[in-house]
């Protein structure tokens, strides 16, 4: 939970500094699965507003997690936001095998949305 919770927040992370608010939970939170699910749900709809409101090259000032001031792309932003997912879903299927569970078949995006898990 803690790995997912951890993705669902990074996400959060960005929105926030892509909507120029404040982050709503740390970045290592303590969610069920259910506040997981409805934490991404929210931010579908947040996400796909962005993407309707900025084109690929529009950059982004904001504060990194350290103080510094950066500036990025937005497509930069969202290749970090999917791929930083990617890498912790696959370490929770690796969590998931060493405990003899098999998770789904599999973590991709894509494949998760035909099977209606997304």
């Amino acid at each position: 939970m803690k790995i997912g919770a951890h993705i669902a927040e990074v996400s959060e992370l960005w929105l926030a500094r892509l909507e120029k608010t404040s982050p709503s939970l740390k970045v290592w939170p303590t969610l069920t699965m259910k506040e997981i699910e409805t934490v991404f749900r929210d931010q579908k709809h947040r996400w796909l507003a962005m993407c309707k409101m900025r084109s690929a090259e529009t950059l982004v000032r904001y504060n990194s997690s350290s103080g510094s001031d950066c500036v990025n792309s937005f497509d930069e932003i969202i290749q970090e936001v999917a791929l930083h997912g990617a890498h912790h879903r696959g370490q929770i299927a690796l969590l998931l095998r060493s405990e003899g569970v098999n998770p789904p078949d599999s973590t991709d995006f894509i494949p998760a949305l035909r099977g209606g898990r997304l």
